[in-house]
């Protein structure tokens, strides 16, 4: 097989026309493409999205009160109550 020189759009050969013509063919698949592939991985996309911020959330609240709730869960246990139970009082 013979080994073919790398084509270049930089050739004065090349009339600009026809660069400009790849160029808007290029472009035009490449944002076919892109819409293909939101088409069919867009939806899980999304999904992932929504997992993180809610997963993020839950973090934080939890994150939250344990920081709210620390004197009253880290206090001694009192007449056999649980030191991890919430006061009612």
């Amino acid at each position: 097989m013979s080994k073919q020189p790398p084509i270049r759009t930089e050739d004065e050969t090349v009339p600009e026309a026809v660069r400009d013509s790849v160029r808007v063919s290029l472009t035009e698949t490449a944002v076919e493409m892109g819409e293909v592939v939101e088409k069919l991985y867009g939806p899980k996309w999304r999904a992932q999205s929504d997992l993180a911020r809610l997963l993020i959330s839950l973090t934080s609240a939890i994150l939250a009160l344990t920081v709210t709730f620390k004197k009253q869960l880290g206090a001694p246990a009192v007449n056999g109550v649980s030191s991890y139970a919430l006061p009612t009082a």
